[in-house]
């Protein structure tokens, strides 16, 4: 719920509020809920570039560490586009 809520206020322009919870997310124990926040980002790359800063080393550390590898490969998608 918390990830769709933080949808939400992204879309609706509080992305100051959404952003750090998807962000949070990336760190979360379930892959299902890192997939799920990786996936919110990837549909906002604009907002997602501008925290770049913050996102691309919570990536990294997935991509690197994370058991499944669905979540790894939508990681690896991800950075590609907020790093181009």
């Amino acid at each position: 719920v918390r990830i769709a809520a933080a949808e939400a206020l992204c879309r609706m322009g509080q992305a100051q509020q959404g952003l750090p919870v998807l962000i949070e997310s990336l760190d979360d124990k379930s892959p299902w809920d890192r997939l799920w926040a990786m996936n919110v980002l990837q549909t906002l790359p604009e907002l997602a570039k501008s925290v770049s800063e913050k996102l691309v080393p919570k990536l990294k550390k997935s991509i690197e560490s994370d058991k499944s590898e669905y979540t790894s490969r939508a990681g690896e998608y991800l950075l590609e586009t907020i790093t181009k």
